[in-house]
């Protein structure tokens, strides 16, 4: 079930029961009884039960193979640089000079 709060109420209003799939991606338009209508866009989305910066083939490929740095990676995630860069350690990773991509 999925409930929100009405901008105009401030009452809480069932919007519908959530029945998630693939697509990531829900819209549902609810009629208030004044002519209104309440818009409700739910994105969702399945959360790998261990992050991919924590898979060695994956990480190798982003840093190494794609040439993607540190700050990138860890921005995809919400983390910060330094973790992205002791998973590559874990991993025995060679890590770039600062500064350098190549």
């Amino acid at each position: 079930m999925v409930e929100v709060i009405d901008p105009n109420t401030g009452e809480w209003v069932r919007v519908c029961d959530a029945k998630f799939d693939e697509s990531g991606f829900q819209r549902h338009e609810r009629n208030s009884g004044d002519g209104d209508v309440l818009v409700v866009e739910i994105k969702h989305f399945i959360k790998p039960a261990k992050p991919l910066y924590h898979r060695k083939d994956w990480l190798e490929q982003e840093y190494i193979g794609k040439n993607r740095t540190m700050a990138e990676i860890a921005n995809q995630f919400g983390i910060t640089p330094m973790s992205i860069h002791q998973w590559l350690v874990k991993h025995n990773i060679t890590t770039r000079p600062r500064g350098r991509r190549t």
